[in-house]
């Protein structure tokens, strides 16, 4: 992945460059540099800068039709059933149904897919981004956005929470268009809480920790509520 961020060669943000990377059969080492000096900042909340950095992702990367990533999202929500609650899966089988009804508008793009105050920081008014493990080039538009916005939002209420999100997202992203926001961030909180729980049910969690957040199934509840009842 930072192999094809040097090629994309971003403007609005620095990236890791690779110093060193050696393998053999039993580990692979990764050397990268940080540029990072004591004048950073590391704002928790989005900035011009963190803007700049996701408006260029999308314009760079993204393409409409979704179709293979709401496939690809259906398949690990598969090798769920039986780990997780009864309550999960039938979330994700209601919400997957709504999303394939749009799936021809739905834009997908590359995502950082961990986009957070603590894996990003400004210095000299530019962003830096580092920790692209997670990264993916068909994730849903908006996802790092949300991402971000989960990670700093607190113990908010589903609802109040889900109406924030829209309507930055569909100012932002989307440019005011409130149905393909409600529509995308559906979606990308899908792919968050699959990614999530599958991590989980890989740790040897009994209860995956995920599944026991009621905020995150809340906040999905309260978007398909706003798709089917805009």
């Amino acid at each position: 992945m930072l192999g094809r961020l040097a090629i994309l060669g971003l403007q609005t943000a620095q990236v890791p460059r690779v110093v060193v990377i050696d393998r053999d059969e039993a580990r692979t080492l990764l050397v990268t540099d940080t540029l990072k000096t004591a004048s950073y900042s590391a704002p928790r909340h989005l900035g011009t800068a963190h803007h700049a950095f996701l408006d260029e992702m999308a314009a760079r990367t993204s393409r409409t039709g979704a179709k293979e990533t709401l496939y690809r999202l259906a398949c690990d929500v598969e090798t769920l059933r039986g780990k997780v609650s009864s309550a999960w899966m039938a979330r994700f089988e209601i919400c997957l149904t709504v999303l394939r009804e749009k799936e021809a508008e739905l834009p997908i793009g590359l995502a950082h897919g961990d986009f957070t105050p603590w894996n990003a920081f400004v210095q000299s008014g530019r962003l830096y981004v580092f920790d692209w493990e997670y990264a993916d080039r068909a994730y849903p538009i908006g996802y790092d956005h949300i991402h971000f916005l989960l990670a700093v939002g607190g113990d908010v209420p589903s609802r109040e929470l889900a109406d924030r999100i829209i309507a930055e997202l569909s100012e932002a992203r989307f440019h005011g268009d409130k149905d393909l926001a409600r529509h995308a961030a559906l979606f990308a909180l899908l792919q968050h809480a699959a990614f999530y729980l599958r991590r989980s049910v890989e740790a040897g969690e009994v209860v995956p920790g995920f599944d026991t957040e009621s905020q995150r199934g809340g906040l999905i509840d309260a978007l398909s509520q706003m798709v089917a009842k805009p």
